[in-house]
C-alpha cells in the first residue's frame, strides 16, 4: 500500500479515536479533556497538511510548491518528506515532520529542530527555543541545538547569554563555521571590537592558495576568503580602509591570476561601490552565519534563505568556497 495512503487511513484512526467518548464517558466530560482536545486539534491539522493547508512560518510557505489552480500540492504529493526537500517545497517538509512525530508525546529531536528554526523564521524566538529542547537534551544533535539556540536567544535580546552560549558551542562545529558565526553575532550585537579581535586572530599570517581544483586546501582558502571580505568590511566601518584594502593585497598575491577581481574589490572599498554600509542586523548575522547560506544548485530560494532573511550583499564580490 502507498506510504502516503497508510498514514492517512491511520490519521484517520486517530482522529476517531481521539474524537470518540471513552466508555463510561458522558459527552460532558470528554468535551472537558484539554488532552484529548489539543490531540484531536493536532490531528486535524496533520489531515489538513495532506490536501496543502500547512500550519508554516510565511518563509517556509514561500518556497511550497504549487499546483494547477495555484494551491499547495499537499502531502500526499510526496512519497517522503526527503522528496518535498529535493522539489525544494520546504513548507511540505515542515508539515511533513510536524505529522509524522504525531503519536508522540513530545517531538523527536529531528523534528524539534525542524520545528523550532519555523517558529523563528514566523518571528517566535521563544517558542523556538521552547520547541528546541528535545535536541538540546539529546547527545548527538546537542552541538546544533546549542548553536541554534545562541541565535534563538539573540533574536529574542538575550545578548549576553546568546554570546556565551555560542562560544560555548563554536570549537566544536567544523571548520570555521563557529568562529564566522560568533563574528557575525558580534557585530551585529554592536560589539565589533571584539569581531575584529576575532578575525584577526583566525586569519592566518601566510595566505597559501590552493594549486588545483582538488587540493584539500581549497576548503581552508575559502574559509580564509570569507574570513577577510567580513573583517575588511568591519574594518572600513570602523573608517580603517587601507587595512580593509590590504587585506585584499595579500589575497592577491596569494592568487595573482584572481588580481583584476581583488583590485575591483580594493577599489569598492575605498568607494563605498555596490556594498551596503547599513549596520548588520541579527536576522542578517543569523542568515551568514554558515559559510554556505544558499544554494546555488537550486533555483527555488532555499528555506534557509527566507528563514533568516539574506536578501543584500555584504561582502565585496568574491568566488564561492561551496
Amino acid at each position: 500500500m502507498n506510504r502516503s495512503l497508510t498514514l492517512t487511513t491511520s490519521l484517520l484512526a486517530i482522529i476517531m479515536t481521539a474524537c470518540a467518548t471513552p466508555p463510561g464517558a458522558t459527552g460532558q466530560q470528554a468535551d472537558v479533556n484539554p488532552a484529548a482536545d489539543a490531540r484531536k486539534e493536532r490531528v486535524m491539522t496533520a489531515l489538513s497538511a495532506f490536501t496543502g493547508d500547512y500550519n508554516v512560518s510565511d518563509a517556509a510557505m514561500a518556497t511550497a510548491v504549487l499546483d494547477a489552480s495555484g494551491k499547495p500540492v499537499g502531502l500526499l504529493a510526496y512519497a517522503t518528506p526527503i522528496d518535498a526537500v529535493k522539489a525544494g517545497d520546504m513548507a511540505a517538509f515542515v508539515a511533513a515532520v510536524r505529522t509524522g512525530s504525531l503519536d508522540d508525546d513530545v517531538s523527536n529531536e529531528f523534528a524539534s529542530i525542524v520545528t523550532s528554526v519555523d517558529a523563528a523564521a514566523a518571528g517566535q524566538p521563544q517558542l523556538a527555543i521552547d520547541l528546541l529542547q528535545p535536541a538540546l537534551e539529546t547527545d548527538a544533535t546537542a552541538d546544533m541545538a546549542n548553536f541554534l539556540n545562541a541565535w534563538y536567544l539573540a533574536l529574542d535580546g538575550q545578548d549576553d547569554q546568546a554570546i556565551d552560549t555560542l562560544r560555548r558551542v563554536a570549537g566544536r562545529l567544523p571548520g570555521l563555521t563557529g568562529d564566522l558565526s560568533l563574528t557575525s553575532m558580534l557585530e551585529a550585537l554592536g560589539r565589533d571590537d571584539q569581531a575584529l579581535a576575532i578575525y584577526q586572530t583566525i586569519t592566518p599570517s601566510k595566505i597559501t592558495a590552493p594549486e588545483h581544483d582538488f587540493d584539500p586546501q581549497g576548503l581552508v582558502y575559502g574559509h580564509v576568503r570569507i574570513v577577510i571580505a567580513r573583517q575588511a568590511l568591519l574594518l572600513r566601518k570602523l573608517g580603517r580602509i587601507e587595512e580593509a584594502q590590504a587585506l585584499y593585497t595579500r589575497l592577491a598575491d596569494a592568487e595573482p591570476e584572481q588580481a583584476t577581481q581583488f583590485a575591483a574589490a580594493i577599489d569598492s572599498l575605498r568607494t563605498g561601490k555596490g556594498l551596503d554600509d547599513d549596520d548588520l542586523t541579527v536576522n542578517q548575522a543569523f542568515s551568514q552565519s554558515s559559510p554556505c547560506p544558499i544554494s546555488a544548485s537550486s533555483a527555488r530560494p532555499s528555506w534557509a534563505t527566507a528563514t533568516m532573511g539574506l536578501t543584500r550583499q555584504r561582502q565585496p564580490s568574491t568566488s564561492s568556497p561551496c
